[in-house]
């Protein structure tokens, strides 16, 4: 299965882009993503720079103290100098620290852009991925025509 993150729009308010899964030739899920702005690849604060990642399981750990607020995501794989970069639930730049957030549409929170319904794109992202075999995601830039 591959899935492909392009994006749109790089601002102080963050980074936002449309992620799409395949399945061959068609596409099978799509939302939008927000990011963090580029930081020059710097952990915890930038967004992921372009390249072809694999997507593995794993486990994002809540702040809270109860383990039962964890949940399983996916990790973008072999990011240089980066780990731990899940693909999870957020709506703002400033919820994702170097991650990717998950919505169902674009729009504003408290006079911040985000993308909205995160819980709701997350589960579906999850349902959609759940039987994928070695998934990719590559992440580009917006290079014009239709997204």
């Amino acid at each position: 299965m591959e899935a492909l993150l392009e994006r749109f729009c790089y601002s102080v308010m963050g980074t936002f882009g449309i992620l799409k899964v395949f399945l061959g030739d068609h596409v099978i899920f799509q939302c939008f993503t927000v990011e963090r702005p580029w930081a020059d690849n710097k952990r915890m604060e930038s967004c992921v720079p372009c390249g072809r990642y694999a997507l593995v399981p794993a486990v994002h750990h809540i702040s809270t103290p109860d383990p039962d607020d964890d949940y399983d995501v996916y990790e973008i794989s072999g990011v240089s100098e980066r780990s731990a970069i899940h693909i999870h639930i957020a709506n703002k730049a400033s919820d994702v620290f170097g991650c990717v957030g998950l919505g169902t549409d674009l729009g504003a929170l408290r006079g911040t852009w985000a993308v909205l319904n995160s819980k709701r794109a997350f589960n579906e992202f999850m349902e959609v991925m759940e039987d994928a075999i070695n998934p990719h995601l590559t992440i580009i830039n917006y290079r014009g025509g239709r997204l």
